[in-house]
């Protein structure tokens, strides 16, 4: 060695920070055009006296131990993305104050701890093993099948332990959410859902379909005009015949032996098309009607009575105005949609 390198203390060692420099402008570059966020992997690269050359360019670290996360939470700063096979029990709490998300290796990880980082606020997450192998080297591939890194597909197509998110919701709400489980969950009630999004700031109309294509959406000034009476069918037209698409259950069609994929024939003796009917159901009042269709072969004659259209389709919207006198509202309605 001659120059400056005399100095050098041995052993030692170098970083050529023209070179760094270069791989980073490449890494800004590929985060600029693709809209992805690349952050440091400390298991790979650890030299915190380059984090001042780096930082500009990455804006967070992996980290896979408490160290790591201290060293990225001390000398890095920024995202902190914590993952490891296992965690101890004496350092969880510790780790949860370091990261700002956390990924599980298992799911008995999940059950154990899950809880614990929602309750932190962190953002959680599961690892899942692919099962595809692209390294060439079995000792370094995380995939193989002996591999213990993240949950392997078979074990996720089993499913998480049934009551799990029920569970994890009340720990992270410190509230007794029984009741309202067995009311959105397992009760055939009708939801309220006019109380929910009034809570939200959300206008709503609940109104009648107009016709079979007609899903709602946007809230609209005026209500569309709705059918005088109701069928419960929706057809669809295939090869020039109206095909019964979907009956309704227990409704007015399905009661009468109306099935799907029952072609349309006549209405009370007149020959129909469904755009036909839905114009005589829009005009007429409810009532005894007879509908003739095919079935495969057979032709057959069902008597319907037509009942009031229900009120099934929602149109949703928001009032300026209204959000001006209830700003609490607005901020429920951002946090729900993560504004």
């Amino acid at each position: 060695m001659t120059g400056e390198f005399t100095e050098l203390p041995s052993p030692c060692y170098l970083l050529e920070a023209a070179r760094l420099n270069k791989n980073l402008a490449l890494i800004g570059r590929v985060q600029r055009e693709s809209g992805c966020n690349i952050i440091l992997a400390l298991k790979g690269f650890a030299m915190w006296s380059a984090f001042p050359l780096i930082r500009p360019w990455l804006g967070g670290c992996a980290a896979s131990s408490y160290n790591e996360a201290r060293l990225a939470r001390e000398r890095f700063g920024g995202h902190v993305h914590l993952y490891a096979p296992a965690y101890a029990e004496g350092e969880f709490d510790d780790l949860l104050g370091l990261c700002d998300r956390i990924s599980f290796n298992s799911l008995s990880q999940w059950e154990r701890f899950g809880a614990r980082a929602l309750a932190a606020g962190r953002s959680s997450g599961l690892r899942v093993n692919p099962g595809i192998d692209e390294v060439e080297t079995a000792l370094y591939n995380p995939s193989s099948p002996q591999s213990r890194l993240g949950v392997p597909p078979e074990e996720l197509a089993q499913g998480l332990p049934e009551g799990i998110w029920e569970q994890i919701a009340s720990e992270v709400s410190g509230l007794d959410l029984s009741r309202f489980f067995a009311q959105t969950i397992r009760s055939t009630e009708e939801l309220d859902l006019a109380s929910a999004l009034q809570r939200f700031g959300i206008q709503y109309r609940l109104r009648p379909a107009s016709n079979s294509k007609d899903r709602g959406g946007r809230l609209s000034q005026a209500a569309p005009e709705s059918p005088k009476s109701w069928l419960g069918a929706r057809w669809a037209e295939r090869n020039g015949k109206s095909v019964a698409q979907f009956v309704e259950l227990g409704g007015p069609a399905q009661r009468a032996g109306l099935a799907s994929g029952d072609e349309l024939v006549a209405l009370n003796h007149q020959k129909v098309s469904a755009d036909g009917l839905e114009a005589e159901l829009k005009r007429t009042a409810p009532g005894s009607i007879q509908l003739s269709v095919f079935r495969e072969d057979q032709l057959l004659h069902l008597d319907v009575v037509t009942t009031e259209p229900p009120l099934d389709t929602w149109e949703l919207g928001l009032d300026p105005e209204l959000d001006k006198q209830n700003p609490t509202a607005v901020t429920y309605r951002r946090a729900w949609l993560s504004e």
